[in-house]
């Protein structure tokens, strides 16, 4: 039996990326710079969708809950200190993603991002798969000198019964 299936594209597929496949929910986003306590960037409740298609596709939305809506009736309508307080709670980007299942990575390649530094860059993640529950981790480098932060996601699969009612 082979450990890796074809698309409609004849792409093959490993046992990571057939896995990958489907909607998963943020239950946790913490940042662990070396020498620190860690931290929560959106809080210790933060919610956001990450979605892989089979044909190689990602779209990731993450937030921090409870945030305060825009003052008027559309999303055109804040003001510049409203703007900049949803921004920095707020991450949401779409492209291409490929699976490395040697060294257990996805790569994800946004094409269209809430940051506009984002699209065209590579975010690459280390895959930890658990039946339902995906851990991701991401290292940033910083400024010279400074500590790498590692970013862990951790999510849980949305089954289709629950997409319809219960959160999952």
């Amino acid at each position: 039996m082979s450990d890796t299936n074809q698309d409609e594209a004849g792409t093959r597929r490993g046992p990571i990326a057939e896995a990958l496949i489907g909607v998963w929910r943020l239950r946790d986003y913490s940042d662990v710079i070396e020498g620190t306590a860690v931290s929560y960037p959106f809080g210790q409740d933060p919610d956001g969708l990450l979605i892989y298609t089979p044909d190689g596709f990602v779209s990731a939305l993450l937030m921090a809950r409870g945030r305060p809506n825009l003052s008027g009736s559309g999303f055109t309508e804040g003001t510049p200190d409203q703007y900049t307080s949803d921004g920095k709670s707020f991450i949401g980007y779409t492209g291409r993603y490929d699976v490395d299942e040697a060294k257990l990575l996805v790569t994800h390649r946004p094409t269209v991002a809430f940051a506009p530094n984002m699209i065209g860059s590579i975010q690459q993640r280390l895959v930890s798969l658990q039946r339902d529950v995906l851990v991701l981790t991401a290292e940033h480098v910083q400024a010279a000198g400074l500590p790498v932060t590692k970013s862990r996601l951790k999510w849980v699969r949305v089954k289709a019964a629950c997409e319809r009612g219960s959160d999952d």
